[in-house]
């Protein structure tokens, strides 16, 4: 468990952490972290993130080898770029609606993520943002979503089903790559059934 000493908070950033790790809360009062602000802290193994933050940084929770789980509240509209990356022991993940923003690269190497919902509010799958999550089953990708970037899904070697919307009108380089089970869901007549059929991926439609 945590307590407040453990937090170095300055004009409602936290800006860093003195604590031992294990099960933590963010303190009430706190409205955004500071860059990097837990990275490297192996011990971490239970985040729940306060009501009142708005925002999660840049590397926020970079390499948090541990880290199995984090309760994101309603107030949280952005995630930085990488700011799960590297946390390998992290099964699953709810990104609530009020998210409209994720950084690139932000699960790059969640190999155990397993289960992902993704905020109904984004617009971008952003580059990397699941690269080599190699444990990743299914993803519904929202409607409202318009691009799915670069390397996104990239070596997702479990990943068999990919529900996309019809405003999906973009997908990038190499988005599934080494997917080789997968199966894309979407609309007839849609972006994602022509990038089916021309990258010789398995299609269903719904």
């Amino acid at each position: 468990m945590s307590n407040t000493s453990d937090f170095i908070i300055e004009n409602g950033i936290l800006t860093k952490y003195n604590g031992a790790g294990g099960d933590i809360t963010i303190p009430d009062g706190v409205t955004g972290f500071g860059r990097s602000v837990f990275s490297w802290c192996e011990n971490l193994t239970n985040v729940t993130v306060s009501d009142g933050v708005t925002s999660i940084s840049e590397c926020a929770f970079h390499e948090c080898k541990n880290l199995a789980c984090i309760t994101i509240p309603n107030s949280v509209t952005s995630i930085g770029r990488s700011a799960f990356g590297w946390c390998k022991s992290l099964t699953s993940i709810a990104i609530p609606d009020s998210v409209t923003n994720i950084g690139d690269r932000a699960f790059q190497y969640c190999y155990e993520l397993a289960s992902i919902t993704i905020s109904g509010s984004v617009e971008k799958i952003s580059d990397y943002m699941f690269y080599d999550c190699e444990c990743l089953e299914t993803v519904i990708i929202p409607d409202g979503v318009t691009s799915i970037g670069d390397y996104s899904f990239f070596s997702c070697l479990s990943l068999e089903s990919v529900s996309i919307p019809d405003t999906v009108i973009s997908i990038g380089k190499d988005a599934f790559a080494y997917c080789k089970n997968l199966t894309i869901h979407a609309p007839a007549d849609s972006y994602a059934e022509q990038y089916a059929k021309e990258n010789g991926i398995a299609f269903v439609a719904e």
